[in-house]
């Protein structure tokens, strides 16, 4: 009986210091009971919540570092005399904007040489029809002949006759492997020709994407360029990310949607992984790495500078606890949760806090009732 009032007298003492420091506007912190081992059994009616499910929104204005995530070298596809350049280092550019240029004299001629060829090969292809009309008719009168000699009777004419109708089915034969051949050579002409009209669209060097110039073109002009020779070197605006190094950097999760606020214009982002890596320290200060990729980034942003940036967290459906059931003791998170007539501290993972209410990324279930206070 003594000790039970003596617990109930350390109950009211540890009640009065909470009180104490409310009233100052600090909320203590307690050193939690061992996490997963049950305590003595209550003999007081503490405050306590329900893990519930709820929505939460949070907000954090960052400064970021702009940093590429992979990089492209963009060449031209041909081989020519490099005579324009359009854009420079650091410069935002569209999908299919014109970037640089190579001298199409060349091009122009061989795509000349390549629509006479086209047109003596369709001249030569009416050609072969007539031959092959021909040379059809030829066979079927030396067959005719033939069998009307067979039926006369007479033996020099058939001999004749039969000579004829061979050198006739002989050439019809060739004519049919000649026309064979010209195919070939008809299609592997306009092929070729398909492909100069092509090259010739490839003496202008284009953006592939949305995306900056990091680097400006390693050509000038009067220059040959070569299709292996790297003439800018590119980032596209998905591959654009925002490096955070904070300790709000911790609340970003992999894959997480985000809205990026950079000015008064509105982006939406995802978190990239890795989310979480090695805390940096700096005055005794656990710092975060985060990365941010955009899905539509703006053109106002360079590889390598910095912007401040308001990130905007939106979490649905998540597990969250009151704000004053979070114990914190030797860098270490946890909670009280009631558990029938015993009191188990539990180390607990945080995500976003919002309002009063703060995410619960592992360690409690829906339902768990946890100590307020």
């Amino acid at each position: 009986m003594k000790s039970r009032y003596l617990r109930a007298i350390s109950a009211l003492l540890a009640s009065s210091v909470v009180l104490i420091f409310a009233s100052c506007g600090t909320q203590p912190t307690f050193a939690p009971l061992p996490a997963g081992n049950p305590g003595n059994p209550i003999d007081f009616t503490p405050d306590t919540a329900l893990v519930t499910r709820s929505d939460l929104s949070y907000s954090t204005i960052q400064s970021a570092v702009a940093k590429p995530r992979v990089t492209q070298n963009l060449s031209f596809g041909v081989t020519g005399t490099l005579t324009e350049i359009h854009v420079g280092m650091l410069d935002f550019v569209r999908q299919g904007e014109v970037l640089a240029e190579l001298d199409p004299t060349d091009h122009l001629e061989l795509i000349e040489r390549g629509e006479i060829n086209i047109q003596l090969l369709e001249l030569r292809k009416q050609q072969r029809e007539l031959d092959a009309l021909s040379s059809n008719y030829t066979l079927e009168d030396a067959r005719e002949a033939y069998n009307a000699a067979r039926r006369g009777g007479n033996r020099d004419t058939i001999n004749r006759r039969q000579l004829a109708l061979q050198r006739a089915e002989l050439s019809y034969e060739m004519s049919k492997l000649n026309d064979i051949i010209f195919e070939k050579d008809y299609v592997r002409e306009h092929k070729a020709y398909d492909m100069l009209v092509s090259n010739l669209e490839k003496t202008s060097l284009v953006a592939p994407t949305d995306g900056y110039i990091l680097f400006d073109a390693s050509l000038a002009i009067g220059d040959i360029a070569e299709p292996k020779t790297a003439v800018f070197t590119f980032v596209s605006t998905s591959d654009m990310l925002l490096h955070i190094t904070s300790r709000d950097a911790v609340h970003f999760q992999g894959q997480d949607n985000v809205n990026v606020m950079i000015g008064d214009e509105s982006y939406r982002a995802y978190s990239y992984s890795p989310v979480r890596g090695d805390a940096v320290w700096a005055t005794n200060i656990p710092l975060t790495q985060a990365f941010l990729a955009f899905r539509y980034a703006p053109k106002n942003i360079q590889a390598d500078s910095t912007v401040s940036v308001r990130i905007l967290i939106d979490r649905t459906n998540v597990l969250a606890v009151p704000r004053r059931s979070i114990r914190t003791f030797a860098g270490e998170t946890s909670v009280d949760l009631l558990d029938g007539e015993y009191i188990t501290n539990v180390p607990v993972e945080l995500g976003i806090a919002s309002g009063n209410l703060v995410e619960v990324i592992s360690g409690l279930s829906e339902g768990d009732i946890v100590i307020v206070g």
